[in-house]
């Protein structure tokens, strides 16, 4: 597991920069002499708090490297739009051919950069955003991969239109609160094909029923079947390939299947 527990906060202090007053950010690895006992204990806050975004595995793009043409910049732009999605301050940094992502966290009146790698291992599809590049400890500290301290260049994201959640059952589209009618035991079959990204295109569908877990993928179609007759709520997050999402939701009212039709001949049934 990756995030910390609190005895490991001294150990938090070799972990990353301290962002310049002016222009992009600076990147380096920190000693105890820059950070106080609280701004550590802040650090660790914050940076477990980064770790269980990254380590959530329906915010990933589900894809390998090489898929339908993904790059290390696709999966870099990827990361860092979800992280901005959800208020972090983010840039794409870039050594060579390789991109990874700077994320900012607040630490007293300072900003920490924390290096993420989001491109995955050959083969591997990626499920998470990505993962912080920490070297194994040989000791009591704990410290970055060096190559991850320095970059060509840092820029901002760019410019990105918010995608549009729809979806619709059985060739009915399905807007905001509406109610999708279902019979219990039998499958329902949804598809998010009427969503779209005006600038863009649609990477990954988030489907989230009831109580359950929600489902990710890069499929745009989802198949369920209510247990029972009741009520569940359902909603889509559809996230384009930049990471900005946008959601939909709606009823599902599951009804109690018809008795059984009546097959026999029509006789009397006398004996």
């Amino acid at each position: 597991m990756l995030i910390r527990a609190l005895v490991m906060i001294l150990a938090l202090a070799a972990v990353q920069g301290v962002a310049g007053q002016e222009g992009g950010p600076i990147v380096f690895q920190v000693d105890q002499g820059n950070l106080s006992a609280h701004e550590l204990s802040q650090l660790s806050v914050n940076l477990s708090a980064l770790e269980e975004v990254l380590q959530d595995t329906t915010l990933g793009p589900q894809r390998k490297y090489g898929q339908n043409g993904w790059t290390h910049y696709s999966f870099a732009l990827f990361c860092a739009g979800s992280l901005a999605d959800r208020g972090y301050p983010v840039y794409l940094a870039q050594d060579s051919e390789l991109v990874w992502v700077l994320v900012g966290l607040p630490v007293g009146s300072r900003t920490v950069w924390i290096p993420v790698e989001p491109s995955p291992a050959r083969g591997v599809t990626q499920e998470t955003l990505g993962r912080i590049p920490f070297v194994e400890p040989s000791g009591p500290s704990l410290r970055v991969q060096e190559r991850y301290l320095s970059f060509d260049s840092a820029s901002s994201l760019p410019e990105n239109a918010s995608p549009v959640a729809r979806f619709s059952a059985s060739g009915t589209l399905i807007g905001e609160e509406d109610e999708v009618d279902a019979i219990a035991g039998r499958t329902l079959r949804l598809t998010a094909a009427p969503s779209r990204d005006p600038d863009g295109r649609i990477a990954l569908y988030r489907w989230c029923v009831g109580e359950s877990p929600c489902v990710a993928s890069s499929y745009e179609t989802y198949s369920m079947r209510p247990d029972e007759p009741g009520t569940t709520r359902i909603t889509l997050v559809v996230v384009d390939n930049a990471g900005r999402s946008a959601s939909v939701s709606a009823t599902i009212d599951a009804s109690s299947p018809p008795p059984p039709s009546d097959t026999g001949d029509g006789g009397c049934g006398c004996g």
